[in-house]
Parts: C-alpha cells; sequence; structure tokens
C-alpha cells in the first residue's frame, strides 16, 4: 500500500469513526433522559449494538491468537497441544475480552426477552448483526490487519515478562521473553505486508508450525 493509499485509509477511517463517536455520546445523553419503560426497552438493543462493534476486532484478535499459537508450536506437539501455544499467547485481558464480547449478545438476548419477550429478544440480536456488519465495512480500519494483532500480543507478551520481572519470578519471566521472541519473528515476517487477520475457520485449518501459511493463497 502507497503513502497516499495509506493517508486515504486513514481519513476514510476518521471520518467515519468521528461522527459516530459523536452520535453514541449524544444518544447517551439522550438516553438517561428517558423513562424507565423506555430505557429498559433500548437497554437490549444498545448492549447487542456495542457487541457486534467489539466483536468486530475481537473476533479478528482471537483468529489471530489461534492461527499464530499454531504457526510457532512444534508439530510434534500436536498431539498434546492442538492449539499450540494459544494459551499462552491469549492468556490474561486478550482472552477475557473475547469472552465478554462473546457474551454481550447473550445479554442482550436475554435481557430482551426478560423485559419484552421474543420481539425484543430478536431486535436485540439483529442489532448485534447490523452492528457487526457496519463495524466490518466502515469502522474496523487498520484492525482488519494481521500485523496490528500480532503486534498487540507482542506488548501483552513483553508487559508480562517485565510484570513477573519486577516481582522477582524469574522463570515466568524468562518464559515470557521467550514468547515475546517468538511473536517477534512472526511479527517481522508479515509487518507492511497487508495480510488481514484470518477468520477463526482459516485459524483452525492451519498447520502447526508452517509461520509463511497467510502469505500464501487459501480458502476461507
Amino acid at each position: 500500500m502507497t503513502w497516499k493509499a495509506k493517508i486515504k485509509e486513514e481519513v476514510r477511517y476518521w471520518a467515519i469513526f468521528l461522527p459516530v463517536l459523536g452520535g453514541i455520546l449524544y444518544g447517551t445523553e439522550l438516553f438517561f433522559g428517558l423513562d424507565e419503560p423506555t430505557k429498559n426497552f433500548w437497554i437490549p438493543i444498545i448492549i447487542g449494538g456495542a457487541g457486534g462493534m467489539v466483536s468486530s476486532y475481537t473476533s479478528r484478535l482471537h483468529a489471530t491468537g489461534l492461527w499464530a499459537g499454531r504457526a510457532l508450536s512444534d508439530p510434534a506437539m500436536a498431539k498434546f497441544a492442538p492449539n499450540g501455544l494459544h494459551d499462552a499467547l491469549t492468556h490474561g485481558w486478550p482472552s477475557m475480552i473475547v469472552f465478554f464480547s462473546n457474551f454481550l449478545p447473550l445479554a442482550a438476548i436475554g435481557l430482551g426477552f426478560f423485559n419484552e419477550g421474543l420481539v425484543l429478544a430478536l431486535m436485540a440480536y439483529g442489532s448485534f448483526i447490523l452492528a457487526g456488519v457496519v463495524a466490518d465495512l466502515f469502522l474496523i480500519g487498520r484492525f482488519k490487519y494481521l500485523e496490528v494483532h500480532l503486534m498487540t500480543f507482542l506488548i501483552h507478551a513483553e508487559k508480562r515478562r517485565m510484570r513477573f520481572a519486577s516481582a522477582g519470578n524469574s522463570e515466568k519471566a524468562e518464559a515470557a521473553d521467550w514468547l515475546a521472541g517468538l511473536v517477534k519473528e512472526l511479527l517481522h515476517l508479515y509487518v507492511h505486508s497487508e495480510v488481514l487477520a484470518p477468520k477463526v475457520k482459516v485459524a483452525m485449518s492451519a498447520p502447526l508450525g508452517d509461520r509463511m501459511f497467510l502469505l500464501q493463497p487459501y480458502t476461507e
């Protein structure tokens, strides 16, 4: 991607994101002025929409973690660790945010059904789907690229190393340093490649130990 194309993409991203953010803030102000029955009606729809927007990011983060965990693993360990280093990579907030984003649509549907019945539950789920589509098309921006999520895992591993070192746990600090080194090697292969973050199906089909997998043509 040329620098002109990058600037154009950034301008397009912020031109869409800022009005959306403004609309959310304005809508929040209006929401707190509503009566309780109206609030109870809108809460499941808002939660569903928030879940859809968040899942646009977390689904890519989750799939990247699955793929990277497999790519950095020894194929000989497939029997004992079919997902490779996935758990080590995502331990902490990455796994929690994915769990939280998966919980939001269920919470929206449950609240909708509890407050108004099936119709509101379906509206909440529809809000989740619609917001996810809109976020995928217009709001995801740079977060659609693989290298952004690999950088996230690298920073996460390095912060864990520093935390363990400051706590005097040299064994865990060395393990986190080793993991950060592996992620850094993987990131070097994909930096500036413009490879998109994979979908979960693609990530799970990637062979263990094949770091070049996403640089090759594949079918989603």
